[in-house]
């Protein structure tokens, strides 16, 4: 068994969220509780890791056809020399 004080804002807040879902405080609170545990405790993604699965996914942007979007385009592919 665990006690934890909670502010009145705090103790209001998991009432509101509580009364939401349904449930009562002690089934949110251990509920979070737990959530946050697993979280803090579980390996973090790097970039790449978290968008493998994306990769190869795309096409790249055709040219546009509006001549004001075809200038910037154009400028922003001769600066950067594509994507080869």
């Amino acid at each position: 068994m665990l006690s934890v004080n909670l502010s009145p804002e705090e103790l209001q807040l998991l009432e509101k969220i509580a009364n939401q879902l349904g449930c009562s405080t002690n089934t949110l609170a251990e509920q979070a509780v737990k959530e946050f545990c697993l979280k803090l405790t579980q390996k973090k993604q790097t970039a790449y890791e978290l968008g493998q699965n994306l990769f190869g996914k795309g096409e790249l942007a055709l040219t546009p056809i509006d001549p004001l979007k075809k200038q910037i385009w154009e400028k922003l592919y001769a600066k950067h020399g594509g994507m080869d």
